[in-house]
């Protein structure tokens, strides 16, 4: 019995995993012709970091990350960025 009860928390947890509601439900038009552009230069600014925090992450999108001066070959900060994917992304 107690390994069916285990069972079905491992279950319930999945299931709660899937039915959980969509973060960018409330801020992004449900219009599959929306234009995001337009929707960002109008979206306020909290907004616009929720989304961008949501999205923009090694797993997801990907994070730009910046090289310290003294780690680069060169002082532009063009120079010194990167892009961090989920292959690429350090083990935390």
């Amino acid at each position: 019995m107690e390994e069916i009860e285990t069972d079905i928390a491992a279950l319930e947890v999945n299931l709660s995993k899937l039915t959980a509601p969509d973060p960018l439900a409330g801020l992004l038009s449900d219009e599959p012709s929306a234009d995001l552009i337009t929707w960002r230069r109008a979206a306020p600014v909290t907004a616009q970091r929720v989304v961008a925090a949501l999205l923009l992450t090694p797993g997801l999108l990907g994070q730009v990350r910046i090289k310290r001066v003294t780690d680069s070959a060169s002082d532009a900060v063009t120079d010194r960025l990167w892009w961090v994917s989920a292959p690429e992304a350090p083990e935390v």
